[in-house]
């Protein structure tokens, strides 16, 4: 442990900050060698929470809103995701997010292990997130519990919505989709009791049984012609 640690220098060549580098330091000050730019390409472990609270300088000058945390969303995928320290949360890249466990569970994790989302550590502090064109698919549970998050805009490209998406995000109000996806799958918005409107795009076809389960403020729902399913339980609670 290096509980004294309060400035560090790093090398405008470094690529990752690993799992809790820094996470028994008292870290206020990084000097970093390399452009913002530079900095905001390193992949940053979100357990490395003392970051969101350190100054942060690149070349010398200190960096208003520094990325915090980022990386691949798995170690084999290649969509990429960023948080800054004003809480947004960026997604960006070309192909599927990965498929995630709820928080804590090991179910179909490989070797035991958890599989959270890698933001995961840093969940409470996300307030934005972006969804950026060219990434195809929303991974399960990818932003579960996301509570500061009040609205989200799915772009042309995602065909997927994954189930358990956006799970107990009690703080969002607005869902804009855009993409041609053609199933609602099963509790995306489960617990989403702050949403109160939603148009369900042409193309959908299915809604999957819990969608909108416990959510209590919903008045509004444009439920296109070609649905053909509606599951069970997706307005009840």
């Amino acid at each position: 442990y290096c509980s004294a640690l309060e400035t560090i220098s790093l090398p405008d060549g470094i690529t990752a900050i690993r799992y809790r580098a820094f996470s028994a330091t008292a870290l206020k000050k990084v000097n970093f060698a390399g452009t913002a730019e530079q900095w905001n390409s390193i992949a940053i472990d979100a357990s490395n929470t003392v970051l969101l609270d350190a100054d942060i300088y690149c070349g010398g000058e200190l960096q208003e809103n520094p990325v915090v945390a980022g990386g691949n969303c798995s170690y084999y995928d290649p969509v990429k995701w960023t948080l800054d320290r004003n809480g947004k949360l960026t997604i960006y890249g070309s192909g599927k997010m990965h498929n995630y466990n709820a928080p804590g569970s090991t179910a179909g994790s490989s070797g035991g292990g958890s599989n959270d989302a890698p933001w995961w550590s840093m969940h409470s502090y996300v307030k934005s997130l972006e969804i950026q064109e060219g990434v195809t698919s929303v991974g399960q549970y990818a932003f579960y519990d996301l509570m500061g998050l009040t609205e989200v805009v799915i772009p042309e490209s995602v065909l997927t919505v994954e189930e358990d998406a956006f799970r107990d995000c009690t703080s969002l109000v607005n869902v804009e989709i855009l993409g041609p996806v053609d199933y609602i799958d099963y509790h995306v918005f489960n617990g989403c009791s702050s949403l109160t409107a939603i148009d369900i795009p042409d193309g959908v076809t299915s809604i999957g049984e819990y969608a909108f389960y416990d959510c209590g403020a919903l008045t509004s729902i444009t439920i296109p012609s070609g649905v053909t399913s509606i599951e069970d339980g997706v307005f009840s609670g």
